[in-house]
C-alpha cells in the first residue's frame, strides 16, 4: 500500500521538474540572459544633458543606441556608459533608447522623456532699492 502512495509523489515531484525547466531556456549564450535590465538615469533629461546607461544582467558587450545620442557601447565586464544627448532634442517627447546585449542579438527598449522647460535656471531680476534722504529722515 505504502508503495502506491509514493508513486503519485513521484510523479508530481517529476512534472514540478519539467515545468520548472524551460527557464533554463530563457538564458542565452554569449552573455544575454532573461534577467537582462538595462536602465537609463535619469529617465527624464533636458536637451544637452547626459545621462547613465546600464547594462545590468548583461556579461557581454552592449550597444546602446537612440535617435537623440551617438551609438555607445558599454563594455564586457562592465554595467555602465555615459551618453550626452543631443542638444536639438525635442522637448516633451518620448525616445526609444535600444540595448543589445552580447552577440546574439538579445535587445530591450527603455524610454528616455526630454524635459519641456527651459534648461537653463532663470535670470534674477534687480529689485531696486531706495535710500533714505534727509527729508525722509527728519520727524
Amino acid at each position: 500500500m505504502r508503495a502506491i502512495r509514493v508513486a503519485p509523489l513521484a510523479l508530481l515531484g517529476a512534472g514540478a521538474l519539467t515545468l520548472l525547466a524551460p527557464s533554463a531556456a530563457f538564458a542565452a549564450p554569449d552573455g544575454a540572459s532573461s534577467t537582462f535590465n538595462p536602465t537609463i538615469t535619469p529617465s527624464v533629461i533636458a536637451p544637452g544633458g547626459r545621462v547613465t546607461l546600464g547594462a545590468g544582467g548583461c556579461t557581454g558587450e552592449t550597444t546602446v543606441s537612440s535617435g537623440i545620442f551617438d551609438t555607445t557601447t558599454i563594455p564586457s565586464g562592465s554595467t555602465t556608459a555615459t551618453a550626452t544627448v543631443d542638444s536639438d532634442a525635442r522637448r516633451g517627447a518620448v525616445y526609444a533608447v535600444t540595448f543589445t546585449c552580447g552577440s546574439t542579438g538579445t535587445s530591450r527598449n527603455v524610454n528616455l522623456t526630454i524635459t519641456g522647460g527651459a534648461t537653463s535656471s532663470p535670470t534674477p531680476t534687480p529689485t531696486p532699492t531706495t535710500v533714505p534722504t534727509a527729508s525722509s529722515t527728519a520727524l
